[in-house]
């Protein structure tokens, strides 16, 4: 299996952390859709997806809902996607919101490990993300959640910067040496 190529303390932290997260938001994956929620139901109920997504890149969330102004389209994106394919059922989306807080963690870890060149400032780092109280609403939130898929681009775009200046200055390295 591909986990026995992991140390076992690395397996174990990572299985630990799994359980940590599905006990902490299991509360959460059995929640109910918010008021907002089903304010956005209803209007994705009535708008084609393709219009749904046109409205998010041109100009405001919904246009019958004035207080609601607003672009966002990325997230809008996100939304309109989402309800096209899990509907008004709320357990996919909290598990895909879950799933990318999971994510953003471990995008955490990556990033302290290799800041600090310590796996235990890595794993240390994932776990405080994890249970940090935010996260709960983050996750438990269909509609107006862009914490969760904010925080994950962002720790994605750290992630992916930190491995191009190490690139390239390991390239800048192999120059002098030359």
């Amino acid at each position: 299996s591909h986990l026995r190529s992991y140390p076992p303390l690395q397996a174990r932290g990572a299985l630990a952390l799994i359980a940590f997260a599905l006990a902490g938001f299991w509360p959460i994956l059995k929640a109910h859709p918010l008021m907002d929620d089903h304010l956005f139901f209803s209007w994705l109920e009535r708008t084609s997806w393709l219009d749904a997504v046109s409205q998010r890149f041109t100009g405001n969330w919904i246009p019958e809902f004035t207080q609601l102004q607003m672009y966002r389209p990325v997230s809008g994106l996100w939304q309109a996607t989402t309800y096209h394919f899990f509907r008004a059922n709320a357990l996919p989306h909290h598990v895909l919101n879950l799933l990318l807080h999971g994510v953003t963690c471990f995008l955490a870890g990556v990033l302290a490990r290799n800041l600090t060149r310590k796996p235990e400032v890595g794993w240390l780092v994932s776990g405080l993300i994890l249970v940090h109280p935010r996260a709960a609403l983050g996750v438990s939130l269909i509609f107006n959640f862009t914490d969760v898929l904010s925080a994950f681009l962002m720790m994605l775009a750290l992630v992916v910067l930190f491995a191009v200046r190490e690139q390239e200055r390991s390239s800048s390295f192999r120059a002098l040496g030359e």
